[in-house]
Parts: C-alpha cells; structure tokens; sequence
C-alpha cells in the first residue's frame, strides 16, 4: 500500500507537469500567430496569373515594301570634266580613217532609215563626220578608225589609266538659227569593234542595217556630242571642243588589256548614230544631225 503522503506527492507532481505541458502548448500558438501574421504584411498583393487564351493566328500575306529603282544621273555616269589631259605619259593616237554612209527609207510613208544610197569617204566629206537625220527622208551614220597597235604593244608593260576622244564641233547647214532646221536628235550611239584590219566600208544594206547593230554597245541614250543650243545658233562661229568621257570608253581600255600581243596590227572601229531606230528627216531643209570633225584618241598611263 502507497502511504497517503506519496499518494499526494504523485498528484502534485502529475498537476504540475500537465500544467507545464499546457503553458508551452499556448505558448507555441500564440507565437504561430504572431508570425503568420507578420509574414502576411510583408508579402506583396500578386494578381493571379491567368493564361491567355492560346489564338491561332495564321500568319498573313508578306508584303515586300517596293524597292524605289535609282535613276542614274548620265552627267555623273558618262561624261565626267575636266576634259583630257595631254601629258608626257599620254599618247595621242590621231584618226587612220573614217567614211560615212548615207541611207534613206525604201518603204513610203516611212520614217525608218534601212537603204544604203551612198558611201562619202574622208576625202570627199569636208571634213565632216555626220550622224543623225537629213533632209530629203535620208540619214547619216559614220564609222571612224584608230590605229591602236602601239596602245596593245605597250598595254603588255604598262596599265591604261585613262581613254577619252576629244573633238571639235562643226555646224551642221550655214542656214542653221533655228530648230526645226539644225536641231539635232536627242541623243546618239557609240558602238565599237577591235580587229586586225582597218574597217572598210561595204556598199550592202546588210552592212547598213545588220553588221554595224551587231557590234558591242558602247555609249546609248546619254550622250549629247555637242550643246544643242551651240548647234541652233546662227552667229556663233567658234567651233568648240568636247569629248566622250573615260568612264564611257573604259570598256574599250578592258578589251584592249586583255589582248595578247603578237606580230599583229589592231584596229578600233567606231560607229556613231543616233540614238536608237535610225530615222530619215523630214523637210527639205531639215538638217537634223551631229557634225564633228579632227577626233583624236588620247590614252594616259599610270
């Protein structure tokens, strides 16, 4: 038998331990709370993150922006100033020859040029290397040549910098003071061969229309051989000197670079015409084409 006193010890003992329980227990809920409630100060309000609604968005037509196209300027392009200089590294190679043939329309009502009537070499031609319309429904077109064996032999040690022809102006009819008589076509044409032998000119309309148009298309549209105002003038009597361009010749000066010299001569053969169809002039006093005269080919080293 347990004596009554250590029945009462083991009470005491057993009140205070579940009191000592019970004390920690709200202890323990109380500094939960407490902490809860500072956690949920400090975190931030956050909008519920909602996913948007996935769209299938077939894609559209592509639309290429229009490239705007660049217009060239031909004064820029083709004819460059100053005009040639002629220096101790220059070599002037002056015209070997050039003729000039005279065609018509062989259809009538036509304004086309395509009949061969006349071949005006460079001795019976004044001096003049026409291209362009002439009265009475004919035309002109000139081929002039250059001796360009020395150029070739010397291209082998040296490098072409620049090739330009310069010429002088000619009037076309003493008459000239207006347009309607002496304004000449817009533009003119350059087109060019190099052979082994001079060009010669042949009396067929097949060299007329066909062989010439087959030669390599130098200068086209842009090219304005002299002031059209100098050419309308009536008192102006100076002639006045003008040129191609070595931009506009610099074709030539790759061909001739990539000749192999041998015991050969070689030949550049120009055709100057009007820009375009050739057409015939109208009235009889219509003298509507380019004249120059004394071309030179002047050729700079480096």
């Amino acid at each position: 038998m347990v004596p009554e006193k250590s029945k009462l010890i083991i009470l005491i003992f057993v009140i205070l331990f579940i009191s000592l329980i019970g004390s920690i227990f709200l202890l323990n809920q109380s500094n939960s709370s407490e902490i809860s409630n500072n956690v949920s100060e400090f975190q931030p309000n956050r909008e519920p993150i909602v996913q948007p609604e996935q769209v299938d968005e077939k894609p559209g037509p592509v639309i290429e922006e229009a490239v705007e196209e660049k217009i060239l300027n031909p004064e820029e392009i083709m004819f460059p100033e100053p005009e040639p200089i002629i220096s101790s590294d220059s070599l002037v190679i002056p015209l070997h020859s050039d003729f000039t043939l005279l065609g018509k329309s062989n259809e009538p009502n036509s304004r086309y040029c395509n009949e061969l009537i006349e071949i005006k070499l460079d001795d019976d031609s004044d001096n003049s290397i026409r291209f362009g319309m002439e009265n009475d429904h004919r035309c002109y077109k000139s081929i002039i040549v250059f001796d360009i064996t020395q150029i070739v032999t010397e291209s082998t040690t040296k490098d072409i910098k620049s090739l330009d022809i310069k010429y002088q102006g000619k009037k076309p009819n003493l008459n000239c003071g207006k347009e309607s008589i002496c304004g000449p076509p817009p533009f003119a044409e350059i087109k060019y061969q190099i052979s082994n032998v001079p060009c010669i000119a042949e009396f067929n309309n097949n060299y007329f229309n066909n062989q010439i148009e087959n030669w390599i298309v130098l200068v086209r549209e842009y090219w304005e051989p002299l002031s059209a105002d100098w050419v309308n003038s009536i008192n102006n009597s100076d002639l006045p000197s003008n040129h191609t361009g070595w931009k506009a010749l610099s074709f030539i000066a790759n061909d001739i670079e990539q000749l192999s010299h041998v015991e050969t001569s070689y030949f550049l053969c120009m055709s100057l015409s009007q820009w375009g169809a050739e057409l015939i002039g109208k009235g009889p006093e219509e003298h509507n084409f380019w004249n120059i005269q004394d071309p030179i080919l002047i050729l700079s080293w480096i």
